[in-house]
């Protein structure tokens, strides 16, 4: 439940020079999208098991110390009824 926590731990545990490689869907670039999944946050958590559509995972990444050496963002809908869904498949790491 709380993104900062959990890669602060996650800087601590990964030795220096090793990598955290992370796939997450993330909030959208479009605007309209992400007025949605703002929207969709409020409720989405308590039914996907704490997911939360609307985070800046890469940016919370960087921000925990971490250095992106790959990133890929692209769009996946794992079907009717669910929209295609921004997402970030990469590699950050621990500076040594």
């Amino acid at each position: 439940p709380d993104q900062a926590t959990a890669l602060a731990e996650l800087r601590r545990v990964i030795r220096p020079g090793g990598e955290l490689r992370f796939f997450e869907h993330v909030h959208s670039n479009n605007p309209r999208r992400a007025r949605i999944e703002d929207l969709l946050d409020h409720v989405w958590p308590h039914i996907a098991g704490g997911c939360h559509p609307n985070r800046e995972t890469q940016a919370a990444i960087e921000g925990a110390g971490f250095e992106l050496q790959e990133v890929d963002r692209f769009g996946f809908s794992p079907g009717f009824p669910v929209p295609e869904i921004a997402h970030i498949l990469g590699v950050a790491r621990r500076p040594a």
